[in-house]
C-alpha cells in the first residue's frame, strides 16, 4: 500500500505513519531442536534472554519510530522461555494501549504458566499462536482446551513455512534471491529486519565460516540519524 499510494495534503504523511507487524525476539534460544529451523535456534544454544530493562529500553524507542503495530508479537526460539514474559507484556500495553499483541510458541510450556501469567495473557487480550510440531501432535487439544478454559484466545498454525533446507550437509544457506525471504519483520537486539534470517546470518557465518551478507537487510532502531520515514522503504527495499 505505501509503495502505491501518493497522497498529498494528508493530515499524516504516508511514509511517515509506520504501521507494522513485528515479531519481537527476545533470544533465539529454543527448548526444541528442530534441524531445519527457519531461524536457526539449534545454533542459538547459549543465547541470554533480554532482561525487563532492555525491553523497556527498544520498547521506548521503538515508540519513537512506530506508533502503532497491526500485531506485536512474542517470538524466538521459544519465547515462554522468558520467565518476566508478564511483566513484558504488562509495560508494552501501556506504551500501545491499541496494539494487539500474540505470542508464537511451539506449546510445550503453555500447560506450565503461572497463574499470574495466565491472568496478564486474559487481561491484555493476548492471543497465542500455537505452532504444530510432532512433539506436540497429540497434545494439541489438551493444549487448546486449557488455553480457552482460562479464557484467553488460541489459535493453532500448520506451521511449516519456518522448515527450510538450511542446516543442510553443505551447509548451504538458500536465501541468496528475494523469493526466499519470508517478508516477517523481526526485531532482535537493537536491529530491525523484514526477515529474520537478516538477524541471523551473523551466527551462520560464525559457526560454518561463511561470509554471506546481511547488513544490508538490518536497521539499527538506535542509529541518531534514523528517521521514522526510513523505516518502511527500508524494510521494502
Amino acid at each position: 500500500i505505501q509503495s502505491e499510494l501518493n497522497v498529498e495534503n494528508a493530515f499524516i504523511k504516508i511514509e511517515d505513519f509506520n504501521y507494522i507487524s513485528i515479531g519481537y525476539t527476545s533470544s533465539f534460544k529454543c527448548n526444541l531442536n528442530c534441524k531445519r529451523c527457519g531461524v536457526f535456534s539449534p545454533l542459538y544454544k547459549n543465547d541470554s534472554i533480554d532482561t525487563i530493562e532492555d525491553f523497556k529500553k527498544n520498547i521506548l524507542r521503538l515508540k519513537q519510530l512506530i506508533p502503532y503495530f497491526t500485531n506485536f508479537a512474542f517470538f524466538g526460539g521459544e519465547p515462554l522461555l522468558q520467565d518476566d514474559m508478564g511483566e513484558c507484556i504488562k509495560f508494552f500495553r501501556s506504551v500501545y494501549p491499541i496494539s494487539p499483541i500474540s505470542i508464537t510458541t511451539n506449546g510445550i510450556l503453555i500447560k506450565s504458566l503461572s497463574d499470574e501469567l495466565l491472568e496478564v495473557l486474559r487481561d491484555n487480550q493476548v492471543t497465542i499462536n500455537m505452532s504444530v510440531y510432532p512433539v506436540m501432535l497429540n497434545k494439541i487439544d489438551d493444549v487448546y482446551n486449557f488455553v480457552r478454559s482460562k479464557g484467553i484466545n488460541i489459535n493453532i498454525l500448520a506451521y511449516r513455512i519456518g522448515f527450510l533446507p538450511i542446516l543442510c550437509n553443505e551447509h548451504q544457506f538458500p536465501y541468496d534471491t528475494i523469493e526466499h525471504i519470508c517478508l516477517c519483520t523481526t526485531f532482535y537486539r537493537g536491529k530491525l529486519a523484514s526477515c529474520s534470517r537478516f538477524l541471523s546470518v551473523p551466527k551462520y557465518n560464525e559457526t560454518f565460516g561463511t561470509d554471506y551478507e546481511y547488513e544490508e537487510g538490518i536497521i539499527d532502531i538506535f542509529d541518531e540519524n534514523l528517521k521514522p520515514s526510513d523505516i518502511m522503504p527500508r524494510l521494502l527495499k
